[in-house]
């Protein structure tokens, strides 16, 4: 379970604002036969994808909260006793009544 947190929510970051700065990219390095660095951005195109992006994760979050909220109600008390008796617990009792009348036999037989 603690691998797909870190699966879900640190490896798509870096990947998804990455690829949103460079969709932003006016103009490219070119070097060596490839793109380098980006150079110039469009500049409310930035703002909008980076923006947006982090209120759509916010939205997300959220209505993930409320429904985990209204869901929890279905959840008991995890640690609560059962109602139901063991089936070691007939065992345990007879073990208990039977160290009881052994110190009340040697109680007695020292009188």
């Amino acid at each position: 379970m603690l691998i797909l947190l870190f699966v879900l929510g640190f490896i798509p970051y870096p990947i998804v604002f990455g690829a949103l700065v460079d969709s932003a990219c006016l103009v490219w390095e070119k070097s060596c036969g490839g793109t380098g660095n980006c150079w110039f951005y469009d500049v409310p195109k930035f703002n909008y994808l980076l923006h947006g992006a982090s209120g759509l994760f916010s939205i997300l979050s959220a209505l993930s909260l409320l429904g985990i909220y209204f869901l929890s109600g279905r959840v008991g008390n995890l640690y609560e006793e059962d109602d139901e008796p063991d089936a070691n617990d007939g065992v345990k009792q007879k073990e208990a009544e039977a160290k009881q009348s052994r110190r009340e036999s040697n109680s007695s037989t020292k009188l």
